[in-house]
């Protein structure tokens, strides 16, 4: 339960991220169309800049959670259909055997977290277009 706790509260967190970034695309965007010309204020645009600087390494961040998302989905799928291939072939247990717990059944390892992986692949076109709009606002600030 901790570990879903904690990769609960990081896709919170990377949410929370999206959601700013893409106000602060808007922002932007909206701001270079209003006031081409008009900005000539050094810290101004160097605080658009940094904005824009962390929403890049935002939607970085976001994309390498949704390249790696697949990966763990797919594994996860493999194992789970091993295991169900493995079950099938061993012979019917005894009813004494089948209440005993294996020795080693606390030090196996945890099966992966698939959650995080579906909520990132549910969050791709968002992602997407985050990139596409820090992008389309970089080159516009050039």
């Amino acid at each position: 339960e901790l570990r879903r706790q904690q990769s609960l509260q990081l896709c919170h967190d990377k949410l929370t991220e999206l959601e700013s970034c893409e106000k602060i695309i808007l922002a932007s965007i909206s701001k270079s169309k209003t006031t081409k010309e008009d900005s000539n204020d050094a810290a101004a645009i160097e605080t658009v800049c940094m904005e824009l600087e962390r929403c890049a390494f935002t939607a970085l961040n976001l994309s390498e959670e949704l390249k790696s998302a697949p990966v763990s989905v797919v594994g996860a799928m493999q194992a789970q259909a091993a295991a169900a291939a493995q079950s099938k072939l061993q012979f019917p247990l005894s009813s004494a055997d089948a209440l005993a717990l294996p020795q080693d059944v606390f030090e196996e390892p945890l099966p992966p977290d698939n959650e995080r992986a579906q909520f990132f692949m549910r969050l791709a076109p968002r992602i997407r277009r985050l990139e596409n709009d820090v992008t389309r606002a970089l080159t516009d600030q050039l």
